[in-house]
């Protein structure tokens, strides 16, 4: 797979309007050079729209934003146990996992790719567990399968590195 040349700009991040949203840091969005690409483009905007909703814990926007047969690869999850959250329900599933175990989860992302079919994005994940309330920040990385305006599938990743391989990706730009 041939890898288009790409410039590295960094643009402010909007916040959120969520609780959890405060204090995110600027974001660094990869512009694929090129005839007609715009970034952030369509895809990257329903990202950045489901990664919202996450935010909000907002079940219905996350499933307005998806396919109907989403396929949703936690990282956790896919480590532990090898789930894989399915369509709404998997989507309150997810959620409700989530708030079992965790008392704070934040991806949070930095850098967006629109790779066509795909977006890359790449950030941060905080954490803080719900039992033993020790925080964790740590590399973190999803990859988002469109189809039809849509979110079919999110793969979640711990390393950036990982993720890229996954995505098919050659990095560019400095980390």
């Amino acid at each position: 797979m041939e890898v288009p040349d790409i410039v590295c700009e960094i643009l402010p991040h909007e916040d959120r309007g969520s609780p959890s949203a405060p204090g995110r840091a600027p974001v660094a969005v990869e512009r694929v050079l090129g005839e007609g690409v715009n970034v952030p483009g369509e895809n990257i905007e329903i990202v950045k729209q489901l990664m919202d909703a996450f935010d909000r814990r907002d079940i219905d926007a996350l499933v307005a934003l998806a396919t109907p047969d989403l396929e949703w690869f936690p990282v956790f999850a896919a480590r532990v146990e090898g789930d894989v959250y399915r369509g709404r329900r998997g989507i309150e599933a997810f959620l409700g996992d989530l708030g079992e175990t965790w008392e704070e989860f934040r991806p949070m992302p930095e850098q967006y790719r629109d790779l066509g079919d795909r977006v890359l994005a790449l950030g941060r994940l905080k954490t803080r567990g719900r039992s033993s309330g020790v925080p964790v920040d740590s590399p973190w990385a999803g990859i988002y399968d469109l189809r039809g305006g849509a979110v079919s599938r999110i793969r979640t990743f711990l390393d950036h590195d990982e993720a890229l391989q996954a995505a098919e990706v050659t990095r560019r730009c400095p980390r």
